[in-house]
């Protein structure tokens, strides 16, 4: 099992905690760098790790929570706003910025699941193929001919060749004949 399918069967409030601790450390090192060093990019990484194992709309809440933590370490670090429409203009391109990367990675995720049930449909397809090319049967014991010209039980066949397994057992008229008194069980069997 890979990495992200172990990480995939983790609860989802795992991912989400590993997201906000992973915002408040880039967020530390965003104030500790102070605003004139930029670190909105790394926001990617909490908001790209929660859309993908949690979902979109958490991956948008992270965008919003992100943006917050950067206007936030940029108050803490001293950024003195003159003008305060065109910081609401940046942090609103960040925003739309980390929201498309959030729609980008579920058309991603959706993608390769889609991938996967196609693979699927076609084995699925493949054995069906397999079953429904005709048996050569004999009309007397029931054995199938194969390939090498030998013949085999029905079952021995169809395990070979469909992977299937059976079950077996008796149904009730074939049941109820063999415990009634005075049948030969040898006869209840095929001749060959």
């Amino acid at each position: 099992m890979g990495i992200l399918e172990r990480l995939s069967n983790l609860p989802k409030t795992y991912h989400i905690a590993v997201g906000l601790l992973l915002v408040m450390v880039i967020g530390y090192v965003d104030y500790v760098t102070g605003f004139e060093l930029r670190m909105e990019l790394f926001y990617l990484v909490p908001i790209s790790y929660v859309a993908w194992f949690v979902g979109q709309r958490i991956g948008i809440m992270f965008s919003l929570i992100s943006l917050v933590t950067i206007v936030f370490s940029d108050i803490m670090a001293g950024k003195k706003y003159a003008q305060f429409t065109i910081e609401f203009w940046n942090g609103a391109m960040y925003f739309a910025f980390y929201i498309i990367v959030t729609v980008l990675l579920k058309l991603r995720k959706t993608l390769q699941q889609r991938e996967s049930l196609i693979e699927e449909l076609d084995r699925a397809l493949n054995m069906n193929e397999e079953l429904n090319s005709m048996l050569p049967i004999c009309a007397n014991c029931k054995k199938v001919r194969d390939d090498d010209e030998y013949r085999h039980k029905v079952e021995f066949y169809i395990d070979k060749h469909a992977k299937t397994t059976f079950s077996q057992g008796l149904c009730r008229e074939c049941s109820a004949k063999l415990s009634s008194p005075g049948i030969d069980r040898d006869e209840m069997k095929p001749s060959c």
